[in-house]
């Protein structure tokens, strides 16, 4: 059985909010229909349930309709671990669907994996944190993670990531504990995005994940930073937030299985090359060229000559066109 997580809304007044978690949460009809829809794809809310059968439910007849305007949903599935669900949803008026479903799917999917790394910071960050190794916090993840320190030397490891290095890919450890990437840009990456989440202040921006693409998965590698000991921030003033304690937490999680089926559609119809399709599927990640190109570890004229070849190829003009275009591919494949 799935438990939803705390219900957080934009433009909804509150007592509609009490009255969803205090009765009309537990009866809602979409909630099962979640266990069966893919991680992190933005699909429309009448997929499972038809309008029809939702119209004859107490949920949508007492709650759902009298708030007006917002019958219809697209929103996707961020999480499902040890029976809580987390998930992310845009309602609007149904007559509206036609309209804003399509364009709606493309924000969603492309905001996708920051809204799982802001899931994923937000689980850790309100952890107590006073202590991590030894800690269960690691533990608790359920995706593989290593505590590194700037220099990427391994100083903890989950269950899951101490199995992840038994396979040696994505990462193996070296000499001093170092923890490895497999390939030399893995590993150029990997000190990437360490580098950067080490340096990190307290409220900054900025990514620090890569994408690793292979022809049968995708592997998302992010770096957040993480204090030691978070208390220390408060005695020691504003030079703490550059204290070279920071350590960064690696997480891999792996991404939906039909990327690779994507990608195998891209090269067969439209004859993109291998680097074209990483280009082209990096997208959905979201982020300028620049930052696309650092994920990938790719000179920024590079990426954007083999993005350049993908729009030719598949007759889009721009970054939007081609990502509906990946969108629909992905329709067409889990249709069959």
């Amino acid at each position: 059985m799935l438990t939803p997580l705390p219900m957080l809304a934009l433009n909804w007044d509150d007592s509609i909010i009490d009255a969803y978690m205090k009765h009309y949460g537990a009866i809602n009809p979409w909630i099962p229909s979640w266990q069966k829809i893919p991680m992190a794809k933005a699909v429309p809310s009448n997929l499972f349930i038809e309008d029809r059968l939702l119209s004859r439910t107490e949920f949508y007849n007492d709650w759902l309709k009298p708030i007006g305007q917002a019958e219809f949903a697209t929103g996707m599935k961020l999480a499902q671990e040890r029976g809580r669900l987390a998930q992310f949803a845009v309602h609007y008026d149904p007559r509206l669907a036609d309209a804003l479903h399509e364009p709606l799917s493309v924000i969603l999917n492309a905001l996708a994996p920051r809204l799982r790394r802001a899931l994923d910071c937000n689980r850790v960050t309100t952890r107590p944190l006073a202590s991590i190794k030894g800690s269960p916090l690691l533990e608790t993840m359920i995706d593989p993670a290593f505590l590194v320190n700037a220099e990427c030397k391994l100083i903890d490891a989950n269950r899951a990531a101490r199995g992840l290095l038994e396979t040696r890919h994505p990462f193996r450890t070296g000499a001093h504990d170092a923890l490895i990437g497999v390939e030399p840009n893995i590993n150029t990456q990997l000190h990437g995005i360490v580098g950067r989440a080490c340096s990190r202040m307290i409220g900054s921006s900025g990514t620090s994940e890569f994408v690793i693409s292979r022809t049968d998965r995708r592997l998302a590698i992010q770096a957040l930073p993480i204090a030691p000991n978070l208390n220390s921030l408060v005695f020691r003033g504003a030079a703490a937030f550059y204290s070279p304690t920071t350590l960064a937490l690696v997480v891999v999680r792996e991404l939906t299985s039909e990327a690779g089926d994507i990608g195998a559609v891209l090269q067969s119809r439209f004859r993109l090359t291998a680097s074209e399709i990483r280009v082209a599927l990096a997208l959905s990640g979201g982020g300028t060229m620049v930052e696309i190109a650092d994920r990938l570890g790719l000179q920024y004229g590079t990426a954007r000559t083999h993005l350049k070849a993908a729009f030719a190829k598949t007759k889009t003009h721009n970054q939007r066109e081609l990502l509906t275009l990946i969108v629909e591919l992905g329709k067409w494949h889990a249709n069959g």
